[in-house]
Protein backbone atom coordinates (compact mmCIF):
# COMPACT_ATOMS: atom_id res chain seq x y z
CA UNK A 1 0.00 0.00 0.00
CA UNK A 2 3.03 2.48 1.19
CA UNK A 3 4.62 1.21 -2.47
CA UNK A 4 1.48 2.53 -4.28
CA UNK A 5 0.70 5.89 -2.55
CA UNK A 6 4.28 6.51 -3.02
CA UNK A 7 4.49 5.51 -7.38
CA UNK A 8 1.51 8.14 -6.91
CA UNK A 9 2.98 10.85 -4.99
CA UNK A 10 6.09 10.68 -7.89
CA UNK A 11 3.53 10.94 -10.60
CA UNK A 12 1.95 13.74 -9.16
CA UNK A 13 5.35 15.78 -8.56
CA UNK A 14 6.36 14.62 -12.38
CA UNK A 15 3.34 15.77 -14.11
CA UNK A 16 3.68 18.96 -12.04
CA UNK A 17 7.09 19.67 -13.01
CA UNK A 18 6.24 18.94 -16.46
CA UNK A 19 3.48 21.33 -16.81
CA UNK A 20 5.85 24.07 -14.90
CA UNK A 21 8.52 23.26 -17.96
CA UNK A 22 5.87 23.77 -20.76
CA UNK A 23 4.39 26.68 -18.96
CA UNK A 24 8.09 28.69 -18.74
CA UNK A 25 8.72 27.54 -22.13
CA UNK A 26 5.41 29.07 -23.38
CA UNK A 27 6.47 32.42 -21.40
CA UNK A 28 9.88 32.47 -22.86
CA UNK A 29 8.43 31.94 -26.73
CA UNK A 30 6.07 34.66 -25.55
CA UNK A 31 8.67 37.22 -24.03
CA UNK A 32 11.17 36.61 -26.88
CA UNK A 33 8.71 37.20 -30.00
CA UNK A 34 8.08 40.82 -30.29
CA UNK A 35 4.61 42.19 -30.81
CA UNK A 36 3.46 43.54 -34.41
CA UNK A 37 2.55 46.96 -33.73
CA UNK A 38 -1.05 47.51 -35.07
CA UNK A 39 -1.60 49.09 -38.74
CA UNK A 40 -2.22 52.61 -38.58
CA UNK A 41 -5.60 52.87 -40.26
CA UNK A 42 -5.70 54.57 -43.40
CA UNK A 43 -8.19 56.31 -46.07
CA UNK A 44 -8.52 56.76 -49.66
CA UNK A 45 -9.26 59.18 -52.32
CA UNK A 46 -10.88 58.31 -55.68
CA UNK A 47 -12.63 59.86 -58.54
CA UNK A 48 -12.99 60.37 -62.14
CA UNK A 49 -10.88 63.70 -63.92
CA UNK A 50 -13.07 64.89 -67.25
CA UNK A 51 -10.89 66.94 -70.07
CA UNK A 52 -13.31 69.32 -72.25
CA UNK A 53 -9.78 69.49 -74.89
CA UNK A 54 -8.91 66.84 -76.87
CA UNK A 55 -6.59 64.84 -76.73
CA UNK A 56 -4.22 62.69 -78.28
CA UNK A 57 -4.63 59.19 -77.06
CA UNK A 58 -2.59 56.53 -79.72
CA UNK A 59 1.29 56.86 -80.58
CA UNK A 60 4.43 57.80 -79.15
CA UNK A 61 3.28 61.39 -78.84
CA UNK A 62 0.24 60.21 -76.72
CA UNK A 63 -1.41 62.55 -74.10
CA UNK A 64 -3.90 60.34 -72.35
CA UNK A 65 -1.26 59.56 -69.18
CA UNK A 66 -2.48 61.62 -66.12
CA UNK A 67 -0.33 62.06 -62.86
CA UNK A 68 -2.80 62.85 -59.54
CA UNK A 69 -0.89 63.26 -56.19
CA UNK A 70 -1.55 64.37 -52.73
CA UNK A 71 0.75 66.58 -51.07
CA UNK A 72 0.21 66.51 -46.98
CA UNK A 73 -0.16 69.84 -46.15
CA UNK A 74 0.80 69.49 -42.53
CA UNK A 75 1.47 67.12 -39.57
CA UNK A 76 1.73 63.67 -41.76
CA UNK A 77 4.73 61.77 -41.45
CA UNK A 78 6.53 60.90 -45.28
CA UNK A 79 8.01 57.82 -45.39
CA UNK A 80 11.13 57.00 -46.67
CA UNK A 81 11.51 56.41 -51.17
CA UNK A 82 11.59 52.81 -51.71
CA UNK A 83 15.22 51.11 -52.18
CA UNK A 84 14.14 49.09 -54.82
CA UNK A 85 14.65 50.73 -58.52
CA UNK A 86 11.31 50.91 -60.96
CA UNK A 87 12.17 49.80 -64.12
CA UNK A 88 11.50 51.91 -67.33
CA UNK A 89 11.73 49.77 -70.80
CA UNK A 90 13.11 50.71 -74.03
CA UNK A 91 11.13 48.36 -75.85
CA UNK A 92 10.05 49.37 -79.98
CA UNK A 93 11.83 52.18 -79.99
CA UNK A 94 9.61 53.94 -77.06
CA UNK A 95 9.85 54.30 -73.49
CA UNK A 96 7.80 52.12 -71.65
CA UNK A 97 5.80 53.99 -69.47
CA UNK A 98 5.69 56.95 -71.05
CA UNK A 99 5.17 58.78 -67.57
CA UNK A 100 6.66 57.63 -64.68
CA UNK A 101 5.57 59.06 -61.26
CA UNK A 102 8.21 58.23 -58.76
CA UNK A 103 9.19 59.53 -54.93
CA UNK A 104 12.27 62.01 -54.90
CA UNK A 105 15.04 59.46 -53.81
CA UNK A 106 13.40 56.64 -55.77
CA UNK A 107 16.39 55.11 -58.65
CA UNK A 108 14.90 54.27 -62.35
CA UNK A 109 16.53 51.16 -63.91
CA UNK A 110 16.57 51.32 -67.47
CA UNK A 111 16.51 48.58 -69.74
CA UNK A 112 17.15 48.22 -73.56
CA UNK A 113 14.89 45.42 -74.92
CA UNK A 114 15.60 46.45 -78.41
CA UNK A 115 18.28 44.99 -80.74
CA UNK A 116 19.36 48.36 -81.94
CA UNK A 117 21.48 50.92 -79.19
CA UNK A 118 19.40 53.24 -77.30
CA UNK A 119 20.62 56.48 -75.30
CA UNK A 120 19.22 58.11 -71.94
CA UNK A 121 19.20 61.71 -72.15
CA UNK A 122 18.54 64.31 -69.34
CA UNK A 123 19.54 68.20 -68.99
CA UNK A 124 17.77 68.72 -65.55
CA UNK A 125 20.13 69.76 -63.18
CA UNK A 126 19.12 67.24 -60.57
CA UNK A 127 20.20 64.13 -62.51
CA UNK A 128 21.96 64.94 -65.65
CA UNK A 129 22.41 61.78 -67.58
CA UNK A 130 23.58 61.31 -71.51
CA UNK A 131 24.21 57.34 -71.19
CA UNK A 132 24.20 54.82 -74.43
CA UNK A 133 22.42 51.71 -73.66
CA UNK A 134 23.53 48.95 -76.02
CA UNK A 135 21.07 46.10 -76.72
CA UNK A 136 20.34 44.32 -73.14
CA UNK A 137 22.04 46.70 -70.96
CA UNK A 138 20.79 48.25 -67.70
CA UNK A 139 21.57 51.45 -65.95
CA UNK A 140 20.25 52.84 -63.02
CA UNK A 141 19.67 56.53 -62.81
CA UNK A 142 18.53 58.24 -59.37
CA UNK A 143 16.01 61.12 -58.98
CA UNK A 144 16.85 63.05 -55.71
CA UNK A 145 14.72 65.94 -55.87
CA UNK A 146 11.29 66.82 -56.67
CA UNK A 147 10.33 68.12 -60.04
CA UNK A 148 9.54 67.22 -63.88
CA UNK A 149 12.28 65.68 -65.73
CA UNK A 150 11.87 65.07 -69.26
CA UNK A 151 14.07 62.51 -70.64
CA UNK A 152 15.04 61.44 -74.63
CA UNK A 153 16.89 58.67 -76.41
CA UNK A 154 19.27 60.99 -78.56
CA UNK A 155 19.32 58.30 -80.99
CA UNK A 156 15.74 58.16 -81.41
CA UNK A 157 14.74 61.87 -80.95
CA UNK A 158 10.56 60.71 -80.74
CA UNK A 159 11.28 58.42 -77.93
CA UNK A 160 10.14 60.39 -74.98
CA UNK A 161 9.51 59.79 -71.21
CA UNK A 162 8.31 62.10 -68.18
CA UNK A 163 9.30 61.11 -65.01
CA UNK A 164 7.20 63.62 -62.03
CA UNK A 165 9.63 63.50 -58.90
CA UNK A 166 7.12 63.66 -55.76
CA UNK A 167 8.03 64.31 -52.44
CA UNK A 168 5.58 61.70 -50.75
CA UNK A 169 4.39 58.65 -52.17
CA UNK A 170 0.79 59.02 -52.78
CA UNK A 171 0.28 59.20 -56.30
CA UNK A 172 -0.79 57.37 -58.96
CA UNK A 173 -0.77 57.12 -62.89
CA UNK A 174 -3.95 56.81 -64.83
CA UNK A 175 -4.68 57.43 -68.41
CA UNK A 176 -7.86 59.79 -70.13
CA UNK A 177 -10.08 57.43 -72.55
CA UNK A 178 -12.43 59.00 -74.86
CA UNK A 179 -16.11 59.12 -73.98
CA UNK A 180 -19.59 60.29 -75.85
CA UNK A 181 -22.85 61.29 -74.54
CA UNK A 182 -25.46 64.20 -74.84
CA UNK A 183 -23.78 65.17 -78.20
CA UNK A 184 -20.42 66.33 -77.20
CA UNK A 185 -17.21 64.45 -76.75
CA UNK A 186 -14.90 64.52 -74.24
CA UNK A 187 -12.06 62.72 -72.31
CA UNK A 188 -12.47 60.68 -68.55
CA UNK A 189 -9.73 59.17 -66.48
CA UNK A 190 -10.75 57.13 -63.36
CA UNK A 191 -8.19 57.11 -60.36
CA UNK A 192 -8.15 55.69 -56.95
CA UNK A 193 -5.14 56.33 -54.13
CA UNK A 194 -4.95 53.49 -51.43
CA UNK A 195 -3.31 53.42 -47.89
CA UNK A 196 -3.39 58.15 -47.43
CA UNK A 197 -3.24 58.63 -43.36
CA UNK A 198 -6.19 60.44 -42.29
CA UNK A 199 -5.21 64.17 -42.54
CA UNK A 200 -5.65 67.54 -44.83
CA UNK A 201 -4.15 67.00 -48.30
CA UNK A 202 -3.33 69.28 -51.82
CA UNK A 203 -4.68 67.19 -54.68
CA UNK A 204 -3.09 68.10 -57.34
CA UNK A 205 -3.48 66.70 -61.86
CA UNK A 206 -0.59 66.90 -63.87
CA UNK A 207 -0.57 65.87 -67.68
CA UNK A 208 2.18 67.10 -70.49
CA UNK A 209 -1.02 69.20 -72.14
CA UNK A 210 -3.44 70.44 -69.99
CA UNK A 211 -3.01 72.79 -66.91
CA UNK A 212 -2.74 71.51 -63.39
CA UNK A 213 -5.81 71.90 -61.14
CA UNK A 214 -5.77 71.44 -57.09
CA UNK A 215 -8.07 71.25 -54.67
CA UNK A 216 -8.17 70.76 -50.89
CA UNK A 217 -9.55 67.19 -49.74
CA UNK A 218 -9.56 65.48 -46.12
CA UNK A 219 -9.14 61.85 -45.61
CA UNK A 220 -10.41 60.04 -42.92
CA UNK A 221 -9.43 56.46 -41.82
CA UNK A 222 -11.58 53.86 -43.42
CA UNK A 223 -13.33 55.84 -45.76
CA UNK A 224 -12.71 56.85 -49.53
CA UNK A 225 -13.15 60.52 -50.26
CA UNK A 226 -15.04 61.47 -53.45
CA UNK A 227 -13.67 63.78 -55.99
CA UNK A 228 -14.66 64.92 -59.64
CA UNK A 229 -12.84 66.90 -61.79
CA UNK A 230 -12.53 68.62 -64.94
CA UNK A 231 -9.76 70.29 -66.89
CA UNK A 232 -10.76 72.45 -69.86
CA UNK A 233 -7.41 73.75 -71.33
Amino acid sequence: MRYVLALGLAAAALTLQLAESSARRVLARATEAPLEAPSPKTGSVAGVVRSLARLKTRGETSERDLVVHLAPQSGTQVPAAPSEALVVKQVKLQFDPHVLPVQAGTKVAFTNDDSVTHNVFSQEECCKVDRDMAANERAEVAFPKAGVVPIVCRLHPDMSLWVIVLDHPWFTRTEFAKVEGEGEKAYEARFRIDGVPPGTYTLTTWNKKLAAVTQTVTVTADAVMEVALTLDK
